[in-house]
């Protein structure tokens, strides 16, 4: 199951940007406040941008008593505002991986929820999906292959057409892919494929129309983690071969701005020309979690670097090669950006750190 280190959320004054910051200062990343939450811990996992104004990140918290429940937050151009976040009936905790919103409004979140069996010694994981429509959350009725299924991430070209990837294990079997579609009525059960590891994942997705898409994800074996990349044609899952030259060759996100272009990074980067799959040298040693691709010769991946503490890691691709873009941190250890969208060439990129105490914090990173 995708988990990224990125989670009451302050983050304080002295270490961000006003919050008044907008998208026409210089073209340089720079921290943005976002909303503090009571708890005891917090986390950003995606964002989507339908336009430059107007941007949702959804993750999770903590509350004073430990309890997670999921997260959402707007962007309005100026400033992050909460958005109130309906749970199902009966969860002991929800979590929300994945936000696309194909403009302004709508959207649709994916993750899972947890509830508990009467006796409450058995815990079951549901997939959770909702669609903001500018106003509220709702929570959408999803299938769930098992007691144990859940999304990581979502993509829509419309209201009305998305595909959410993730997993599932029953108790007979090994973790599993999930998939399923969304027409604007209902959720449907799609049949991805798994790799030739014992646990297999889908952990990104990227649609260029209703009926083509591209998930990502990994299959673990005893030697680590193999890259997982699969086309959906229509409602046919095939599986691609994609290069694994290293222990952890696992694909995180991935970015499509063609049919025959898309870009996936993790473990390390690689590149769809239509035909195959290629690996891409990246710029500096660490973990991307999040691309976003404008096309074939412009993409932002983003993560966090291997340096003492960790840092925030921006790379940007110009169709020849891969370049860091300096991005700043608090000053706590740690930080991670774990997601990125780039609307009209300006970027939002969310995800948290950890602070003096060892919480983790919300994270947000503007560049304009």
């Amino acid at each position: 199951m995708r988990r990224v280190a990125v989670g009451a959320m302050v983050v304080l004054a002295s270490l961000v940007a006003t919050p008044g910051t907008s998208w026409a200062a210089k073209p340089a990343w720079k921290l943005v406040t976002t909303p503090t939450v009571s708890g005891s811990g917090a986390q950003l996992s995606s964002v989507s941008c339908g336009s430059q104004s107007a941007c949702v990140a959804v993750g999770d918290f903590k509350d004073a008593a430990g309890n997670d429940h999921a997260l959402a937050e707007s962007w309005n151009g100026r400033a992050w505002v909460m958005q109130p976040v309906p749970e199902p009936p009966g969860a002991v905790g929800s979590w929300l991986y994945g936000v696309s919103c194909p403009a302004a409004n709508p959207c649709i979140a994916v993750g899972y929820s947890s509830t508990t069996t009467a006796n409450s010694t058995t815990t079951v994981d549901s997939t959770l999906a909702e669609s903001w429509d500018g106003t509220a959350w709702k929570i959408l009725t999803t299938p769930n292959p098992s007691s144990a299924s859940f999304f990581n991430s979502v993509s829509c070209v419309s209201a009305s057409a998305c595909v959410a990837v993730g997993g599932y294990q029953s108790s007979t079997t090994n973790p599993s892919t999930l998939a399923e579609s969304w027409d604007g009525k209902t959720w449907t059960l799609e049949s991805p494929q798994d790799g030739h590891g014992f646990a297999n994942f889908l952990d990104g997705v990227s649609c260029v129309s209703p009926s083509l898409c591209t998930g990502v994800g990994y299959s673990g074996g005893a030697t680590g983690l193999s890259s997982l990349a699969e086309l959906r044609v229509a409602l046919t899952w095939t599986t691609e071969d994609s290069p694994s030259p290293n222990q952890d060759s696992s694909l995180n996100s991935v970015s499509c701005p063609t049919a025959t272009s898309c870009t996936a990074v993790g473990g390390l980067i690689e590149s769809w020309n239509g035909a195959q799959w290629s690996v891409q040298p990246t710029a500096v040693s660490g973990k991307l979690w999040g691309v976003t691709c404008a096309s074939a010769s412009s993409c932002t991946a983003v993560g966090s670097a291997d340096t003492s503490g960790g840092s925030t890691l921006a790379e940007v691709w110009n169709g020849s090669s891969w370049t860091v873009q300096p991005t700043p941190n608090p000053r706590e250890t740690y930080p991670t950006l774990a997601s990125v969208s780039c609307p009209s060439g300006s970027c939002m990129a969310v995800g948290s750190y950890l602070d003096s105490s060892g919480i983790y914090q919300t994270l947000a990173e503007l560049r304009s």
